[in-house]
């Protein structure tokens, strides 16, 4: 019993260890994820997806996805490039009968979507909230003391409760 805690607690160490490193080395390399809030790109991307975007190192083709800031305003956009003529980018939500009303500059591009996760903006948005964290921990607590309740610790020494040691009262 006592391999299978410690295999167990291994594997779960090498798997957050993993996703913390990749991670840092996502984000130091340029990468960036964002959550999906609106339906302007369904099928390809739906509300509460999150997306990945990469840099911006070969230029912007037609096709591409990309995620910018359209104005002065701090909300990001993620559509589709159509058109790359003098510099200015047009795009167009795949879910939108029209392009866009306006033209970008590739300053203003944040980065090419290079993956879309399926739903996890959903936790993402729920665990930056405090109340999110304070579930996790709650969830993490519960989970230690399940453990320790179907694989106690070998070391720990047993007694056993006899009739004569109970007390009434």
């Amino acid at each position: 019993m006592l391999w299978i805690r410690r295999t167990c607690m291994a594997l779960l160490l090498i798997v957050i260890v993993g996703a913390m490193a990749g991670s840092v080395a996502l984000w130091s390399s340029g990468y960036q994820l964002y959550v999906v809030q609106t339906a302007s790109m369904v099928p390809a991307i739906s509300p509460g997806d999150v997306v990945i975007d990469r840099p911006v190192r070969e230029g912007i083709r037609v096709g591409d996805v990309i995620t910018f800031q359209h104005s002065s305003s701090p909300d990001l956009v993620t559509h589709r490039v159509t058109a790359v003529t003098d510099g200015q980018i047009r795009t167009k939500g795949d879910a939108n009968r029209t392009e866009d009303a306006w033209s970008i500059d590739e300053a203003q591009v944040h980065g090419i979507v290079s993956l879309a996760v399926p739903l996890a903006g959903f936790a993402i948005v729920y665990l930056r909230q405090p109340s999110g964290l304070a579930s996790l921990a709650t969830v993490a607590m519960a989970w230690l003391l399940l453990w320790q309740l179907f694989f106690p610790s070998t070391n720990a020494p047993r007694h056993k409760l006899t009739l004569g040691e109970m007390s009434v009262g």
